[in-house]
């Protein structure tokens, strides 16, 4: 039986090994070069084709806009063409002289119509929106490499936790050899440590390999190809923060939300959009058109005679064509109608705006309520972390002494673990929201932190 007892304690430690060195190997990180998540949005931004495609469309609605001057220009055409003519040719009579005719023209042609009053405002409207597309994208994919930074971070800490508590268990299990060859505990004590050891080094390996895949996803996120080769940064420090109501939060930040500013730009399409179709409806249309053109012809002679002439002529033509539409004033035409449905179509954007007001501050409110929550919850933690590590140590010596059971001290190691685990969890998830707040009302987790950095209560300076 002392031979199995001994080759189950040498099983137990081999099951550690792998994990041991992997512990050896994290502590090598000084020779790993930095990756910061400035870093990390960087490589994305240069790597994601979804946002470079984003890129190409705004660099082409920048054009367009940029472009509103050819609306007022001409449009001219140059043609021409060359050839030659017989005189015919038949079975009775027949005339086989020939000569050169060409023919060259200039058209140009402009028309003034009520759609180009709107036009200008319409091809910025057309930017604007391509920017904004762009923003949400960019904002979506930033805010998911900032989670995914973070999160791998995160994971990290609690595989740094887990070896831990796990070379704690290994060194219990030790004194607990010890104490059980020389009698001092039962067997039952000696493979209740055989036990936790088993387990702390299996939850070091799920945390692991939970570390596994969230390094698989950010790699994948951000184009990086090994991020396994860097060091990334410690998580902040934890920023208390204190917010006043969401209407004043939104009535400071709300016109910086992309959700306000696109639900702004949508309705300015709409206004838009039907100012155009008055215009054009309502408006005279004038297309004015000039012709210039040089053709020359030749005039055969008799067939008997070998000489010829040509016909060379010119010509300028102007054309203005004046349009009055009357439809739109005709009430039940359709072009009455689709003014009737634009204007509807405003009172609707109007109604999705003040919607997406109303979204917001019920979003601001979420977040802000989230915040407040996480850190109660830390502050909660904080307590409770301090009480497990004094148990903990309080339960160390007591067993070291014999005074408590081996079960007892693993419950309180166990304890300790697992508020470990959820303080850098909970820190995790204030940070987070911390980001989505930000994100939401357009600014930087800096300025927002700025801004509503909790004040702590100064101190007591009244004396008796």
């Amino acid at each position: 039986m002392s031979r199995m007892r001994t080759l189950t304690f040498f099983m137990v430690l081999l099951l550690a090994l792998p994990l041991m060195a992997a512990d050896v190997s994290s502590d090598d990180s000084q020779n790993k070069p930095l990756l910061t998540v400035s870093d990390a949005i960087a490589e994305t931004r240069k790597n994601n084709v979804s946002l470079q495609i984003a890129q190409v469309q705004l660099n082409t609605a920048i054009r367009e806009a940029n472009a509103v001057s050819s609306t007022y220009m001409p449009t001219i055409n140059l043609t021409g063409s060359i050839g030659t003519t017989t005189g015919g040719w038949g079975f009775i009579n027949s005339n086989l002289q020939s000569g050169l005719t060409y023919s060259v023209g200039l058209d140009a042609s402009m028309t003034f119509a009520g759609n180009m009053i709107t036009d200008g405002t319409r091809r910025n409207l057309e930017r604007i929106s391509a920017n904004l597309t762009y923003e949400s994208n960019w904002e979506t994919l930033e805010k998911s490499v900032v989670d995914s930074y973070w999160n791998l971070v995160t994971c990290d800490n609690s595989v740094q936790v887990a070896m831990q508590t796990l070379e704690s268990s290994q060194n219990t299990l030790l004194s607990t050899k010890e104490s059980y060859e020389a009698g001092l505990v039962d067997e039952l004590a000696y493979v209740q440590a055989q036990y936790q050891v088993s387990r702390d080094s299996l939850n070091v390996k799920n945390l692991q390999d939970t570390k596994q895949l969230a390094l698989d996803a950010f790699e994948i996120l951000t184009g990086i190809e090994d991020a396994s080769i860097y060091e990334l940064e410690d998580l902040p420090e934890t920023i208390y923060l204190q917010f006043p109501s969401p209407v004043e939060v939104y009535a400071k930040y709300g016109n910086n939300s992309l959700s306000i500013r696109r639900s702004q730009n949508n309705l300015q399409v709409a206004e838009n959009t039907s100012d155009t179709l008055k215009w054009s409806s309502w408006a005279p249309s004038l297309r004015v058109n000039a012709s210039y053109g040089i053709n020359q012809t030749p005039i055969l002679s008799n067939p008997h005679s070998p000489e010829s002439t040509t016909d060379l002529s010119d010509g300028l033509s102007l054309t203005a064509t004046l349009t009055v539409p009357i439809s739109a004033y005709i009430p039940g035409s359709s072009t009455y109608l689709d003014i009737q449905a634009s204007e509807d179509s405003i009172t609707e954007y109007r109604l999705r705006l003040k919607d997406a007001q109303d979204t917001l501050i019920n979003d601001i409110n979420t977040d802000t309520q989230t915040i407040i929550h996480n850190q109660e919850s830390l502050d909660l933690l904080e307590e409770n972390l301090q009480q497990a590590q004094y148990a903990y140590d309080l339960s160390e010596e007591a067993y070291n002494a014999g005074l408590i059971t081996i079960t007892d001290l693993n419950s309180s190691r166990i304890n300790l673990f697992t508020t470990q685990l959820n303080m850098i969890s909970t820190q995790l998830e204030h940070l987070s929201s911390c980001y989505d707040l930000a994100y939401l009302l357009g600014v930087d987790l800096s300025t927002l932190q700025e801004v509503y950095r909790a004040v702590e209560p100064a101190p007591n300076t009244e004396t008796n």
